[in-house]
């Protein structure tokens, strides 16, 4: 029961009361000696003994999704039930930032960046925002799929692209948090470094292979004999013979 309830109960309980007491009052003297008489009960009328709970006023939280590019980041920002609040199109560098983060300081304090994860255009993005006590929820490119497509509104797509973003967060609450790189990035590039070499390698290997088979059919080098130094050795041996651009690409 609220406190107005409980008030209006007070009030009939008090009007009652007032209406036995003067029953009792009419009673006959000996009914008076055999019935103890009631408590004189004081019920309170005043509202303000039932103080009323206000509640603060507290802004809602504020979901900033970013379409980023290589020259600009469009952000939409949305509230907490996905409704469109603002969007604005900015720089790249990180004055250009700054100035955004001045902006986004009117629309409230309780915030979330949302990022679709592509780190090769929202690195230096992510690490100004996180320098700057944001927090950045990445939003993986797969959940992005064909928002363009389902998008019922028209027109230029970065806004269309960054509100779909924002709505993502909405949708999926355990999406991964972004934080500051550290030594598994680095861990990271040289694996990713390592494999592009060997996958280079591989096509070079292949390409020659192919070469060779075109000048000849029957010579075809062993498997993994193309890991020595000597191999090649051993093949511009036997291609100087030849003097046709087959030869000379292999």
């Amino acid at each position: 029961m609220g406190q107005a309830g409980s008030f209006h109960l007070f009030v009939a309980l008090r009007w009652l009361l007032s209406v036995v007491r003067r029953t009792h009052d009419d009673r006959p003297a000996w009914l008076k000696r055999s019935v103890a008489s009631l408590p004189d009960w004081d019920v309170p009328t005043d509202r303000s003994v039932f103080p009323v709970r206000v509640k603060e006023n507290t802004a809602p939280m504020v979901i900033l999704g970013i379409d980023a590019h290589k020259r600009s980041h469009t952000v939409v920002a949305i509230d907490e039930h996905g409704p469109h609040l603002a969007s604005r199109t900015v720089g790249t560098t990180t004055g250009d930032h700054l100035r955004m983060l001045r902006w986004v300081d009117q629309l409230g304090p309780d915030r979330r960046w949302a990022v679709e994860d592509c780190r090769h255009l929202s690195r230096r993005l992510e690490r100004d925002l996180l320098a700057a006590g944001e927090t950045i929820t990445r939003v993986p490119a797969k959940l992005m799929a064909h928002v363009r497509d389902s998008a019922r509104t028209y027109g230029k797509s970065d806004p269309i692209d960054a509100l779909a973003v924002a709505r993502a967060v909405l949708r999926e609450p355990d999406l991964p948090t972004a934080r500051l790189d550290g030594p598994d990035r680095d861990v990271r590039l040289l694996s990713d470094h390592r494999e592009a070499l060997v996958c280079e390698r591989t096509r070079v290997v292949n390409r020659l292979r192919w070469h060779l088979h075109e000048l000849g059919p029957s010579w075809d080098p062993r498997a993994r004999s193309l890991d020595r130094a000597s191999a090649y050795d051993a093949i511009e041996e036997r291609l100087r013979p030849f003097d046709d651009l087959v030869a000379g690409l292999a």
